[in-house]
């Protein structure tokens, strides 16, 4: 078999392609950041100039930047493209649109499939970065029908101290424990305050870290970014089964 060079490449075999924000933010172990969250190889490209304040106020005058970041992702020969903020849902129809590959930006994506899984009575819990940009006009985009509106149960930690000043003021330093306590305790609240919450999805591509710490604190099904991002390298990288009979 004969292997031709690709000028436009510098690296092979990387099907995730993750468009990054301009923040300052330690990206620990499990954060989709965190290159070693992944037992697959993954590319990184950073959207000039995008902050998460631009995010959280859905700044369409974005786009040209985002869309020339996942163009060079998509000369790296990624076979999909994803992003680090559930907010980045506001780029997701038009991305998807101009792109030949498939494009899952948002965790918030994965909402309509969560709820037909846990039955009509059932609600999703989104604990996220800023709860007042996470609108019912927001979820449409993700998909969540108009009846289905009332089964999205949302909780902000920007009301959390230590959040805000790791997330939203960027100071730079992160505190583990008292992170995995402001992300738990959310959790604790949707699931006290909701009726009928039956699985927590974790908007934000920070939280991951935490999941096991959620499960393990509600008892629930725990969704978030790299459980989207796995399932979709699944697809787009298919493997031959190996086995006995």
């Amino acid at each position: 078999m004969l292997y031709y060079a690709d000028e436009r490449r510098v690296v092979y075999g990387v099907a995730i392609g993750i468009l990054m924000m301009e923040t300052t933010i330690p990206f620990l172990p499990g954060d989709v950041g965190n290159a070693t969250s992944y037992d697959f190889p993954v590319l990184y490209q950073t959207v000039k100039g995008l902050t998460t304040m631009r995010m959280f106020k859905k700044d369409q005058t974005a786009f040209e930047e985002f869309y020339a970041a996942a163009q060079m992702l998509r000369k790296q020969g990624v076979r999909s493209i994803t992003g680090v903020c559930g907010y980045m849902l506001a780029f997701q129809d038009e991305l998807a649109e101009k792109m030949d590959i498939p494009v899952f930006l948002s965790t918030l994506l994965q909402i309509p499939f969560i709820l037909k899984t846990i039955g009509r009575s059932g609600k999703v819990g989104v604990l996220c970065a800023n709860g007042e940009s996470l609108t019912p006009e927001f979820l449409k985009i993700a998909g969540v029908l108009e009846s289905d509106l009332d089964r999205v149960a949302v909780h902000g930690l920007e009301g959390n101290e230590h959040f805000r000043e790791v997330i939203h003021d960027e100071t730079g330093c992160l505190d583990s424990e008292k992170m995995a306590f402001a992300v738990v305790e959310g959790a604790g609240k949707l699931v006290r305050g909701k009726d009928g919450v039956k699985a927590i999805l974790l908007e934000c591509s920070d939280l991951p870290p935490y999941a096991a710490a959620v499960q393990k604190a509600t008892g629930l099904p725990v969704f978030d970014f790299n459980s989207m991002i796995r399932y979709v390298h699944s697809v787009v990288l298919r493997k031959e089964f190996y086995g006995v009979m």
